[in-house]
C-alpha cells in the first residue's frame, strides 16, 4: 500500500495586491498593506491550493508553520546600516524570495540587526522580494530617514528586474499603514495625525 506524498512545507511570501491570485483558499492570504497581501505558498513558489492547505492541517496551521519558517530566513540575512548622524536607515538582503515577508516579523528583524525595541514603530519597504528596508522611530532622525528611505524605495524598485513595491509603510505594533502614493512617476508622502503626532514627540 503506497503512502501518501508529504504534503511540502508552507511558507509565506509577499505579493503585489494587483497579481495575487483571485481564487486563493479561504484563510491562506492576509493584508499586509494597501498593496500587498501576505500569500501562503509552497517551497517551489505557487500558492497553496485547497488540498495542501488540508494535508497541513487547515490555514491556520500552515499560516503558523510559514511564519515560524521566516525565522531561519531573518537568521540568514546580511544586514547593512546607512546612515550618519542625521540619517539611519538598515538594508537587510539575501537570495531568498521570502526575504520581504520577513516584514511580517519585525521584532524578529529588530534582534537581528541589533536595533533595540521601537515602542512608537518601524518605517518599514520592500522595493522587491529579497530586500528590506527599516527605520525604528525613537529619535530626531526619523523625519530625515523617512525621507531618505522613501527616495532609496522609489529607486530600488524602479531599477529593479523583479520589483514588490514601492511604498513606504509604517508599522506601528499591531497594524501596517501605506504611507506613500505615485503620482505622475513622483512618490508623495502622506503622514496622518496619529504619525504626525509621533514625529513630532521625538523631535521636540
Amino acid at each position: 500500500m503506497s503512502r501518501a506524498p508529504r504534503p511540502r512545507p508552507a511558507l509565506v511570501r509577499l505579493v503585489p495586491r494587483a497579481t495575487a491570485p483571485a481564487d486563493l483558499p479561504a484563510g491562506t492570504s492576509r493584508t499586509f498593506s494597501d498593496d500587498l497581501v501576505a500569500v501562503l505558498v509552497d517551497d517551489t513558489g505557487h500558492p497553496l491550493d485547497d488540498d495542501a492547505v488540508e494535508r497541513l492541517g487547515g490555514p491556520r496551521a500552515a499560516r503558523t508553520t510559514a511564519l515560524q519558517a521566516l525565522g531561519q530566513v531573518v537568521a540568514d540575512l546580511e544586514v547593512h546600516h546607512l546612515g550618519n548622524e542625521e540619517v539611519g536607515v538598515t538594508l537587510l538582503t539575501s537570495d531568498s524570495p521570502l526575504t520581504a515577508a520577513t516584514a511580517l516579523v519585525l521584532p524578529a528583524i529588530l534582534a537581528h540587526a541589533e536595533l533595540g525595541a521601537a515602542p512608537d514603530g518601524v518605517f518599514v519597504a520592500t522595493p522587491t522580494p529579497t530586500e528590506l528596508l527599516v527605520h525604528p522611530l525613537r529619535d530626531t532622525r526619523s523625519v530625515a530617514s523617512l525621507q531618505v528611505l522613501t527616495q532609496m524605495t522609489h529607486a530600488g524598485f524602479q531599477q529593479s528586474d523583479d520589483p514588490l513595491s514601492p511604498h513606504v509603510h509604517w508599522w506601528d505594533g499591531t497594524t501596517t499603514t501605506q504611507l506613500t502614493s505615485i503620482d505622475a512617476e513622483r512618490t508623495r508622502l502622506h503622514v496622518g495625525p496619529e504619525l504626525q503626532a509621533v514625529l513630532e514627540r521625538l523631535c521636540s
